[in-house]
C-alpha cells in the first residue's frame, strides 16, 4: 500500500484515540491491517524515473502528518503523538529502505530478531493485487489495478472524514 493511506490511518488512531498507549500500538498494527486489505503499489525504488511516484507519496504523506501534528502547539504531547502515529503506521514499510537503499535482501526471515518476525508476518499478509502471488486470501482481485487503487482511496477518504469531523 502507498504511504499517504498508512499516514493517515496513523494520524486518525493518534488523534482519536486519547490513550497514547493504546493508539500508538495500534498505529503500528493498522500497517498490517492495511495491507491486508487488496491494494496496490508500485515496488519500490528509489533510483529512476519510476522513483518520482515513491517521492510524491513521501512528500504528500509527510505533509499530511505535519498538517495534522500541527493543529497541535509545536513540540507538545500531542503533536508528537501525532507524528508518531504516522511514523508508526509506516513502521513496516520503513525497515525496508537501508535495504532497497543498498540493493540487497530484506532481512532474513530465518533470523528471529524482531524486525524480522515482524518482516515475516508482514510478507504473509500482504494483499498487494499486483503480484502472481498463490497466497492471496482475495483470489478476484489478483491483477486488477482499480480494485488495489479503489481501496486505498476509500481508506484515504475514511480517514480524511474522521480527522476533518
Amino acid at each position: 500500500m502507498w504511504m499517504i493511506p498508512h499516514t493517515l490511518a496513523g494520524v486518525t488512531l493518534a488523534t482519536k484515540i486519547e490513550n497514547p498507549s493504546i493508539s500508538l500500538p495500534l498505529a503500528l498494527l493498522s500497517h498490517y491491517l492495511l495491507d491486508f486489505i487488496p491494494h496496490w503499489t508500485q515496488t519500490p525504488t528509489f533510483f529512476g524515473k519510476k522513483s518520482i511516484a515513491l517521492y510524491v507519496d513521501f512528500i504528500i504523506s509527510l505533509s499530511l502528518g505535519l498538517f495534522f501534528a500541527l493543529k497541535f502547539p509545536f513540540g507538545s504531547n500531542e503533536f508528537w503523538i501525532v507524528i508518531l502515529g504516522a511514523a508508526l503506521g509506516n513502521f513496516l514499510d520503513a525497515v525496508r529502505i537501508p535495504a532497497l537503499l543498498l540493493r540487497r535482501d530484506l532481512p532474513s526471515t530465518q533470523s528471529h530478531s524482531l524486525i524480522s518476525i515482524a518482516e515475516k508476518i508482514h510478507a504473509k499478509l500482504d494483499q498487494d493485487v499486483k503480484h502472481e502471488k498463490e497466497k492471496l486470501v482475495f483470489k478476484f482481485t489478483k491483477g486488477n489495478v482499480w480494485i488495489g487503487i479503489g481501496t486505498q482511496i476509500l481508506t484515504v477518504v475514511l480517514c480524511l472524514w474522521l480527522l476533518l469531523t
